[in-house]
């Protein structure tokens, strides 16, 4: 049971507290340092007097009220001390740089304090400022006081001693303002005045509040909604591994039925298109509502300009304070929208994938689109690819124009660091293994000091399906969109994050399929794959040509860099070689020809493929015999 107050003693505990609290903080300056050191030490006593005596018999609410003075008293000793730059530890190192700036603020209207509120009235009159009296002191005070009641570095007791001397005052300014309307006439109420500014502000508040709100729920929902997702990731790949057990079948001469494996890809296609329109469906809906939040924004940014131009700096402050909370939520839409964009789109790609391995898949037993191709000359190839592009890119002064940058970097070298060689698998040196090049342009942030920041990206890619390598040793599949789009989406998601140009060739040696080469040449080829970040240009690293979009400029100075290079005098010796032994055989057995000649198989694969789209002949394989020419 507690025991009762020992009101006197209370009394006489708090006597130093009183004493310094009954002084402002200019009298605090001016007094000696001596006795603001002894005014210190006899509150510091009095508060363990207070903690050791007192206070388990003073109720909570007391105890945080005499507390907040203990606290409230001793910042005023550390300002002072401070103001008078003797820097007593002692006593400065209680309180942090904002508790005694708050005070300094707060001391500066203090003549408030004191005045009644008839003599806040004629002092209105004699000046005739009430508008900027409210600015200065009644919107400063009210919003100091939301800032202070959420500072983390303010000490609690302090936010319970300002809040009360906060409120104090401003009530009596308001009685002020009233006996001023009263005499001379509602010239502006206190409250008409503030809700100019905090109506606005409270508005989008509850807004920001609701959107938030509206967030989870979304999330929420489509989290429910997406559990089908991963049984269809896995019918998705179980269907890969028929694919492939079908596609092996027919290169070995089988016929078999496709039509099951159709039918299920419609099963899992309809399974993907479900699970995209739930999140199409929740990305329209935070959409709108982040345009809202933006709407709101200009608003209030408009609202904050005009108290700019006529220098309210409280009023401005308090709006670009809700200004930074609604970017927060406005940030947190656009990242969760963006997550769900890179879901769409690798569900995407996944639909389109199937679709092609399936379409292509019939191509293949109908013999149409076969280029096979071994792996150690995709390997081959794949070097010859990014050695290319390696010796295009230390060809000094490099020039380099980003339109995000509007600027154009000139590089005559390359630091360490800015190049980068990677593999997507270790694969052994026979084998494909998707290595890229990397060199990225740098910039400092402040020209000639500061951390380096990247600008552009330029990056050499080469692409093959290394699972059919791997299990058979060759493949025979064009890369096709899924392939493309599996990643270029990695790349979009990247450079818009990074804000940077990121160029990107990207070479097959199976080549490409049509409707690849011919969507990335058609008009809606960057309004559907791309975006302002990323620029794509595509090689087959076999034959050596090039596919890209002519509208794009950004490539146009790039194209040479990723397109293969061969000794045009040597695939036109090889040609003639080929053409004569066709005319003898009616056909041309490569490996045999390449031993023959003695020249690098990728060579000789030029040549064969040349002659192919000359209508020379046709490139096919033959079991047992492997890659042949025939005469057409």
């Amino acid at each position: 049971m507690r025991s009762e107050v020992d009101w006197k003693n209370l009394e006489e505990i708090i006597k130093p507290v009183d004493r310094v609290l009954d002084y402002d903080l200019e009298r605090l300056r001016r007094t000696d340092e001596v006795k603001r050191i002894g005014l210190w030490n006899e509150i510091e006593s009095s508060l363990n007097s207070f903690e050791e005596e007192l206070s388990p018999t003073v109720p909570r609410d007391l105890k945080q009220h005499y507390l907040s003075k203990f606290t409230l008293a001793r910042l005023l000793l550390a300002a002072a001390s401070h103001i008078s730059d003797e820097r007593s530890i002692m006593m400065t190192s209680s309180f942090n740089e904002k508790e005694i700036a708050l005070l300094q603020d707060f001391e500066r209207y203090n003549v408030f304090d004191i005045l009644s509120a008839d003599e806040i009235r004629e002092r209105i009159a004699r000046r005739d400022e009430l508008f900027t009296l409210v600015r200065e002191i009644y919107e400063k005070q009210y919003t100091d006081l939301d800032g202070l009641l959420d500072a983390v570095e303010v000490q609690r007791d302090l936010k319970l001693a300002f809040k009360r001397r906060y409120e104090k005052r401003l009530e009596n300014i308001k009685e002020g303002v009233k006996a001023y309307v009263g005499k001379y006439g509602p010239v502006f109420m206190v409250r008409q005045i503030e809700e100019k500014v905090w109506e606005k502000v409270k508005e989008s508040e509850r807004e920001r509040e609701r959107v938030s709100a509206e967030i989870r729920r979304r999330l929420e929902e489509l989290a429910g909604r997406l559990k089908p997702l991963q049984s269809a990731e896995e019918a998705n790949q179980a269907l890969k591994e028929k694919l492939l057990a079908f596609e092996r079948a027919i290169l070995e001469g089988s016929s078999p039925d496709l039509t099951p494996l159709q039918s299920e890809k419609e099963r899992l296609f309809q399974s993907f298109l479900d699970l995209e329109k739930e999140i199409s469906a929740q990305v329209e809906g935070m959409t709108r509502e982040r345009e809202g939040l933006e709407e709101r924004e200009a608003e209030l940014e408009r609202l904050a300009e005009g108290y700019r131009q006529q220098a309210e700096e409280e009023r401005e402050r308090v709006i670009q304070s809700e200004l930074g909370e609604l970017e927060k939520i406005r940030s947190e839409l656009v990242s969760q929208e963006q997550s769900l964009q890179d879901e769409k789109r690798s569900l995407e790609a996944g639909r389109e994938e199937m679709e092609e391995r399936l379409r292509q898949l019939r191509e293949v037993a109908e013999g149409r689109y076969l280029r096979w191709l071994a792996a150690e000359d995709a390997r081959l190839a794949e070097l010859n690819f990014l050695s290319r592009f390696e010796e295009k890119m230390h060809q000094f002064p490099l020039k380099v124009f980003s339109p995000i940058e509007n600027k154009t970097f000139t590089v005559s070298s390359w630091e360490e660091g800015s190049h980068r060689r990677m593999s997507e698998a270790e694969t052994g040196p026979s084998k494909p293994s998707n290595e890229s090049s990397r060199y990225v342009v740098s910039e400092r942030k402040y020209k000639i000091f500061g951390p380096k920041l990247p600008r552009v990206i330029i990056e050499a890619i080469s692409l093959s399906h290394l699972r059919e390598f791997d299990e058979w040793g060759f493949d025979v599949r064009p890369a096709n969109l899924g392939d493309f789009l599996g990643v270029i989406t990695r790349h979009i998601k990247s450079a818009e994050i990074g804000r940077r140009l990121h160029i990107l060739g990207l070479a097959s040696p199976t080549g490409w399929d049509k409707r690849v080469t011919s969507e990335i040449a058609s008009d809606s080829f960057a309004r559907n794959y791309l975006s302002r970040y990323v620029s794509v240009c595509l090689a087959d690293s076999i034959t050596g040509e090039v596919f890209y979009n002519p509208l794009d400029k950004r490539i146009a100075n790039f194209i040479d860099h990723f397109k293969p290079e061969f000794k045009v005098e040597t695939i036109a010796r090889l040609k003639r070689a080929v053409v004569e032994e066709l005319g003898l055989k009616g056909f041309v057995a490569f490996e045999e020809f390449a031993k023959v000649v003695g020249e690098p198989r990728n060579m000789v694969l030029k040549a064969f493929y040349d002659l192919e789209k000359e209508v020379h002949g046709a490139v096919r394989f033959i079991k047992d015999v492997g890659l042949v020419l025939e005469e057409k």
